[in-house]
């Protein structure tokens, strides 16, 4: 990727920095150029002091989203650990995580106090939700780096009705199909989940994505 279109767009994926690989345009209105300022202040410091801003790495909107619906007694899975963690653990009950990188396992392991963490790989990092009873969490996250497909698949019976299942990244793999690419598709025909999607900036990388939220009906 030469330098000129990595300046302008950030990934070879994207038009410009202010569309997701979909190629839906992140100016929609006011909120929306407040969220850009947002996002390449935070993206500014991360460079400068190597440290991630603490907010979750999902779009703003999303963020927003998820501050008017999660309530104080909520229960949360995370298939992949990250700032999110962190901000979850500020306004839930009960979170519990998996993660696969044991470099992101033992940062978190000294940012959270109450988070139940667990490090693991292949069909154990799956199978880790498996622990918990039917419809159990309040809210489930999809976002770590194995089989998105597989974790969604899951995850999905552990998911109380009116519950929240946030997959992240969903405008990626749209060339090569991968498994987001399908996990979105799926969602995109689902009768199981009433879906909103937020497109948006992000804090900490300057550049537009899109986030999934799904009400389980």
């Amino acid at each position: 990727m030469n330098p000129i279109k990595k300046l302008i767009a950030g990934s070879p994926y994207r038009i410009t920095r202010a569309h997701t690989e979909k190629g839906t345009v992140a100016f929609r209105g006011p909120e929306d150029c407040f969220d850009c300022l947002r996002s390449l202040g935070t993206f500014c410091v991360r460079i400068a002091t190597g440290e991630p801003p603490n907010l979750p790495w999902l779009t703003y909107p999303a963020i927003r989203f998820l501050q008017a619906k999660l309530k104080s007694d909520a229960r949360i899975f995370e298939f992949g650990g990250g700032m999110s963690t962190v901000w979850l653990e500020r306004r839930c009950s009960e979170i519990h995580t998996v993660e696969d990188n044991s470099v992101w396992f033992e940062r978190l392991s000294m940012k959270t106090r109450r988070t139940k963490l667990t490090l693991a790989d292949g069909e154990a990092y799956i199978n880790a939700i498996d622990r918990f009873e039917d419809g159990f969490f309040d809210m489930i996250v999809v976002d770590g780096s194995i089989d998105r497909m597989a974790c969604f698949q899951r995850a999905e019976r552990h998911l109380k009705p009116g519950g929240l299942m946030v997959i992240d990244d969903t405008d990626k793999e749209q060339v090569a199909r991968g498994q987001i690419a399908c996990l979105d598709e799926l969602m995109s025909a689902t009768r199981a989940y009433r879906v909103h999607r937020f497109s948006g900036w992000v804090p900490g990388s300057f550049w537009a994505k899109e986030t999934t939220i799904a009400t389980k009906l």
